[in-house]
């Protein structure tokens, strides 16, 4: 394929999840001149996926493809196709024997398919291939990307303010020890926070935390997405202002962004999947991030307020654009 100039036509098939298309938009963005087409689908039922996943699995009647494989995906032609997660596997493959597409799974796909390119995290366990990119983390762009713009057009739509910035973002839960444990650290570090919760946070940690912080001398900034129109690039933005990063430990993307960032990064210590808490303890081990719990948590923000050593930054981006190069050119 002649990358040089030609609009790379790239489709990214969504499951719903919010973070599987982040993460598939993370690799469509490290495509040069690709223009990207997001195609929501979604199972009918338990044997619709059932018959999608048996398509893939060759010698079956062409009349079973008709039947089955749906008219907007025969429709739409792309040159690569995109997919996070197992479910959708079946389905990209299938969509690229179709139009003669390169296909692209993120996570580890159902087995026994092949694939152009894998992009599976190394606690998934995948085994090395020429065609397997294996990550420390989830995909992001945020390695790739210059933050200051973002943070300059941030800061403006903030109260005037000359201390040092924490940004947290908090997941699906947030203990009421943990909000105790971040006003006690911000008025004794004297920083000023920028907060964002998520979609998925429980509607009880959302009214704790707007009770202490919605009116907090030191909250400079406080989005519950949930209620309100987050800033565009609010993530970049956020990023880029953190002299310190704060991030419960739920969320691989925001980890993983986190951790790209080129800031200082402390994951609070949550409860998540075991898979979870294997990567986390890769980017310890690594030296890209320190883990906290929250009754530790002023002690460990201390410490690391206080490190000199260089911020090591999580590159995966750039294997994963290595990988896509390859895969173009052939």
């Amino acid at each position: 394929m002649d990358t040089d100039s030609k609009t790379i036509s790239v489709i990214i098939l969504s499951d719903g999840k919010a973070g599987h298309l982040k993460q598939s938009l993370a690799v469509a963005h490290l495509i040069d001149h690709a223009s990207i087409h997001i195609i929501p689908f979604s199972y009918k039922n338990s044997l619709h996926r059932f018959f999608l996943t048996l398509l893939a699995y060759p010698p079956l009647p062409i009349l079973l493809k008709k039947f089955f494989f749906p008219k907007k995906l025969a429709e739409i032609k792309g040159d690569i196709v995109i997919s996070t997660g197992s479910s959708l596997a079946p389905l990209t493959f299938l969509y690229a024997k179709n139009h003669s597409a390169k296909s692209i799974v993120i996570m580890r796909p159902l087995w026994g398919l092949t694939y152009d390119l894998k992009i599976i995290p190394k606690h998934d366990h995948p085994k090395p291939s020429s065609n397997t990119v294996i990550t420390l983390g989830a995909p992001t762009k945020i390695s790739e990307i210059n933050l200051e713009p973002y943070a300059q057009k941030l800061v403006h739509k903030l109260p005037p303010s000359s201390r040092k910035m924490m940004s947290i973002f908090i997941g699906k839960e947030s203990p009421p020890i943990l909000i105790q444990k971040i006003d006690r650290v911000c008025r004794s570090q004297n920083m000023d926070l920028l907060i964002t919760t998520s979609r998925r946070t429980s509607g009880e940690s959302i009214q704790k935390i707007k009770t202490v912080f919605s009116h907090h001398p030191h909250c400079r900034l406080l989005i519950i997405p949930t209620e309100m129109t987050q800033p565009e690039h609010l993530v970049e933005g956020m990023l880029g202002l953190a002299k310190l990063i704060l991030v419960t430990e739920d969320s691989v993307s925001m980890i993983s962004e986190a951790a790209s960032s080129g800031k200082k990064v402390i994951v609070i210590e949550t409860e998540c999947l075991r898979k979870h808490k294997e990567m986390i303890q890769t980017l310890v081990r690594e030296g890209y991030i320190s883990t906290a719990s929250a009754s530790d948590l002023e002690k460990v923000v201390v410490e690391k307020l206080r490190d000199t050593r260089p911020v090591k930054k999580l590159q995966d981006s750039v294997l994963i654009k290595e990988a896509l190069q390859r895969l173009l050119c052939t």
